[in-house]
């Protein structure tokens, strides 16, 4: 398992200018291997559950940032997928 703060792409989730996450909220991501990566993207969309909510981050980056927020929900998994 990769701590959010190893992670090479961490900038997007811990530099104020992306993100204003608590610390709680870092410490409960999860970053996945480049390895775990192409083996969720290789099955994706069969690994998501029925119901799952998408989103399509070329929207722009407000409605990204607004979607996400509106999915705070300590109940729920997000996964976040991007290509290279």
């Amino acid at each position: 398992m990769i701590k959010i703060e190893d992670f090479s792409l961490a900038w997007r989730w811990i530099s104020s200018s992306y993100g204003d996450f608590s610390k709680d909220t870092l410490n409960k991501l999860i970053p996945l291997s480049e390895d775990q990566a192409r083996a969720l993207i290789a099955t994706t969309p069969i690994n998501f559950p029925v119901g799952a909510k998408r989103f399509d981050s070329t929207e722009g980056s407000e409605l990204t940032r607004q979607w996400l927020k509106g999915l705070v929900n300590d109940t729920q998994t997000v996964t976040i997928c991007w290509d290279q």
